[in-house]
């Protein structure tokens, strides 16, 4: 089950700094679909099966006056990651609330 919503606004806290961005993808490892000249999905999901990942989110955001991308993990525990395995906090636009994604 996925935390985030396509098109969410999002704060990402992580190594990097802080930046605001918005969700462009969100997907759970048990869906990637297979690319050609990609590794083999089922690589993937066994990679990310080791990670405990259960939430993937492609997160869009302006830099240096272009719009780029990244991605988000979310493993079972709740805890974001970045691809290099970083911790990053992802507060949603629910965060008046209390709510952290």
């Amino acid at each position: 089950m996925t935390t985030l919503t396509k098109g969410q606004a999002v704060i990402i806290r992580g190594a990097a700094g802080t930046c605001a961005g918005r969700v462009f993808h969100v997907e759970e490892p048990a869906t990637l679909p297979t690319i050609s000249g990609a590794p083999e999905a089922d690589r993937v999901r066994a990679i990310m099966a080791e990670w405990d990942i259960v939430e993937i989110a492609l997160i869009e955001h302006a830099h240096a006056g272009r719009l780029v991308c990244f991605a988000a993990l979310r493993n079972g525990a709740g805890q974001w990651r970045a691809l290099q395995r970083q911790p990053l906090t992802n507060t949603t636009a629910d965060t008046a609330k209390g709510a952290t994604a």
